[in-house]
């Protein structure tokens, strides 16, 4: 099968709706610089806030888990039904979501009525106190599951329909929540006031979904229990399970490690840094993996592999230019970033110290997560999923093994590099195969690699700038800050462009032609 050419470009409603998507995944993601502000502020990095994010790593994993599970199961076989049928896609639709609900509600129940056994099992010699914030929070979040889980369904019946606008505003409502939930509740609930907020936030989103998919596909308000495709779906569920499983583990195993080998503060410094660092990835490869799935989706039921590489090996050359400068910056303005978001209340200039090193680790798996964020979905679409068990199975141990050593050299920035491993074992088992070749990943090398450096190097020297005339505290650094990025990613554009580097032009070209509209 030949490889996609290096240079053709995405189709429209592609390149249109990824443009649409990072657009909201900016707000969502400027929405959540205020949410961990006003989070480190108010609870900083310590002990209790280390306990709630141990009680929350099992919803955190497991949600997740079924959300991608019911986007990437359910989307490739109602595409399929669909292409035979489509009211018989419609009454597939509503029996997957009916009986999906009935087990996403139990598994709920089961994290809410456990979550003692289950905080002890994480942790067996955890405080009394600090154990009845891991449990509560356990017990709160838990609900995300079933939340998570009918929101990922709605969302891939959704993004069949190229309906990308308010599945891409979930988050931005969640995040919402999590801030007036912590403004409001804290003095009450504590770091518990986190879960509450982000519970509630996704209810809201979820409800919404719902609204618009029951009015995309009217047959959903009188769903079927039964359907031929739901023996098809109950063989290939194990395996969906056990790889995403796999590939949300990464919370679990770094605080598992940090907690038996780590000082207190260590968990809260990787959530601080992580949720940092997930902001590139979700802006850009999220939102190319989200418009790019359905169309992978469709390409692989009518059997047109050619079709699908070559939109798949566009796609990572995208993501790949956008997220190189990023790292860069990461690199250069690590401290200054943090300490304008996080320093102040409770999070002091010991918290920035003890997050650097955990963003700088983190940024340097920056370009290799957005390929897993991608390469992922497109496996998926292609049905391989031994082949993605297969090797997320490798990749995690390659993960624990590397997270094992580091740790005892580098503290927690070793478990952030040790997600990088994982992220590049990923990589090289899907790569040659989805896309058929390495040639043109990086799109032009020799100008964008150029680039990504003079935009760190302008990026410094606007940071050093602005400390100097504006300080390094309070809403005037983080807007200095702000500054920084923005002229580097100026500066990596005008490069690029003078390169004649295509991602670069083609986005040029949405942008106007939006503007003309």
């Amino acid at each position: 099968m030949p490889a996609s050419p290096p240079g053709s470009p995405l189709p429209a409603r592609v390149a249109g709706a990824a443009l649409l998507l990072t657009g909201f995944g900016a707000l969502t993601k400027a929405l959540g610089l205020v949410r961990e502000l006003v989070v480190a502020r108010t609870f900083g990095t310590g002990a209790e806030y280390d306990a709630f994010l141990l009680g929350y790593v099992l919803p955190e994993a497991l949600s997740w888990m079924v959300l991608f599970v019911m986007l990437y199961l359910f989307l490739p076989a109602y595409l399929r039904v669909r292409e035979g049928d489509p009211r018989e896609a419609e009454r597939f639709a509503g029996a997957f979501l009916l009986r999906a609900g009935a087990l996403l509600l139990g598994g709920s129940l089961v994290l809410a009525l456990a979550a003692r056994p289950l905080v002890r099992l994480l942790a067996p010699d955890l405080d009394p106190a600090l154990e009845g914030i891991a449990v509560l929070g356990l017990r709160i979040t838990g609900w995300l599951v079933l939340l998570r889980g009918l929101e990922g369904g709605f969302r891939g019946l959704l993004n069949s329909h190229r309906r990308f606008a308010l599945p891409g505003l979930t988050m931005v409502i969640a995040n919402l929540g999590v801030i007036v939930a912590v403004l409001l509740l804290a003095s009450r609930f504590g770091t518990v006031s986190v879960g509450i907020g982000l519970t509630g936030g996704l209810a809201l989103a979820t409800v919404l979904v719902a609204v618009q998919a029951l009015a995309t596909e009217p047959g959903l308000r009188r769903p079927r229990a039964d359907h031929p495709e739901l023996a098809r779906i109950l063989r290939l569920l194990p395996w969906f399970l056990a790889v995403e499983a796999l590939g949300l583990s990464l919370p679990l195993v770094d605080r598992l490690i940090a907690v038996r080998t780590l000082e207190p503060g260590a968990i809260s410094a990787l959530a601080y840094a992580n949720a940092l660092a997930r902001i590139p990835n979700d802006m850009f490869a999220v939102a190319v993996a989200a418009v790019v799935f359905p169309e992978l989706a469709t390409h692989a039921a009518r059997a047109d592999l050619v079709e699908g590489r070559r939109v798949l090996g566009r796609a990572l050359r995208v993501v790949t230019g956008s997220l190189l400068p990023v790292t860069a910056l990461l690199l250069v303005l690590a401290v200054p970033f943090i300490r304008a978001v996080y320093q102040r209340g409770a999070f002091d200039a010991a918290a920035t110290d003890l997050t650097a090193p955990a963003l700088r680790a983190f940024a340097v798996g920056l370009v290799l997560q957005g390929w897993f964020t991608v390469l992922s979905p497109a496996a998926y679409a292609r049905e391989q999923h031994r082949r993605l068990l297969g090797v997320r199975l490798l990749a995690l141990a390659v993960k624990i093994a590397a997270s094992l050593v580091l740790v005892r050299f580098l503290g927690h920035a070793g478990l952030a590099l040790g997600a990088t491993a994982f992220y590049g074992v990923v990589a090289l088992g899907f790569v040659p195969d989805l896309v058929g070749s390495w040639r043109g990943i990086v799109p032009r090398p020799a100008v964008v690699l150029p680039a990504a450096a003079v935009a760190a190097l302008v990026a410094w020297g606007i940071q050093a700038g602005a400390d100097r005339w504006v300080g390094t505290a309070g809403w005037p650094a983080l807007l200095g800050t702000g500054i920084a990025f923005v002229g580097g990613g100026l500066v990596y554009l005008l490069v690029c462009r003078a390169g004649n580097v295509e991602e670069v032009r083609e986005m040029e070209r949405r942008l106007l032609r939006r503007r003309g509209a």
